[in-house]
């Protein structure tokens, strides 16, 4: 009994200091309603204009990978694994890594 005591006691300590350990909110922050903090001070909205990336087409990274996919020799797992994440970073990003 005397050590589970100890035990709930611990998780119920550590309940307590998480967030201030790992830096989340504290209590007083949650007990403010996101709506009622959201009226008393609203946030400036600015519009600006589109981008250029946003107003061009993106650019087509399936042929870029299909070429790296060709270099490749067959069953190379780690070429083709280098091809796929060039993929996807130029699919993020829109332009392919050198």
């Amino acid at each position: 009994m005397r050590r589970a005591m100890i035990c709930i006691t611990a998780m119920l300590v550590l309940v307590q200091i998480w967030p201030s350990i790992f830096g989340q909110r504290s209590a007083s922050d949650l007990s403010v309603p996101a709506a009622h903090a959201a009226f008393s001070s609203p946030a400036p909205t600015h519009r600006g204009t589109a981008s250029a990336w946003e107003t061009s087409t993106p650019p087509a990274c399936f042929p870029q990978y299909r070429q790296s996919l060709t270099t490749c020799a067959k069953g190379d797992r780690v070429c083709t694994a280098k091809a796929a994440n060039a993929y996807d970073l130029c699919d993020a990003t829109g332009f392919w890594p050198q």
